[in-house]
């Protein structure tokens, strides 16, 4: 990289030339490691101390897709017409993240859950603990889903389509 005096300072600046930009083919794309783990350390000092903390696995699209069917369908009358509302219920979604997302250095799911009823239990258990943690765990997984504050807003219930 070249070397630049800046005359005001007089001190060397070096130039940052960005990357060529390079459009990726269809196999690039569907062969790409995508759903690593490592990169998503979250820290939890409070439940053992300076150090401890969980990796979370990075979601895919069918992961997104099936949380955001969970929401619920209510059907209300508007005047003549029928709405369609759908909500869901943010008040869990954190501790359900953790459930099915947090992991080892290895990428080995922590909770083991194999019916509805162990998730649910989980979930349940998580709630008692203490907020922060979960809530950076939860937080860190809805980052690696995308979602922004409106996606949430939606999915809470601003989400209307109508059916008349």
């Amino acid at each position: 990289m070249a070397c630049e005096q800046s005359a005001d300072v007089g001190e060397c600046r070096e130039e940052v030339r960005e990357p060529e930009q390079r459009c990726l083919t269809a196999d690039e794309i569907l062969g790409a490691e995508d759903r690593g783990h490592l990169d998503n350390w979250v820290p939890t000092p409070e439940w053992t101390g300076a150090g401890a903390g969980v990796y979370v696995l990075t979601p895919s699209g069918e992961d997104r897709e099936r949380y955001e069917r969970m929401q619920k369908v209510k059907r209300v009358r508007k005047g003549r017409k029928t709405v369609e509302k759908r909500e869901m219920n943010l008040d869990e979604l954190r501790e359900r993240l953790m459930v099915d997302f947090a992991c080892d250095e290895k990428g080995f799911r922590l909770f083991t859950c194999q019916a509805k009823e162990e998730v649910r239990e989980a979930v349940r258990k998580l709630r008692k603990k203490a907020a922060a943690p979960v809530g950076r765990i939860g937080d860190r997984v809805i980052e690696l889903m995308g979602w922004s504050d409106s996606d949430l807003e939606d999915m809470v219930g601003n989400s209307e389509s109508d059916q008349s």
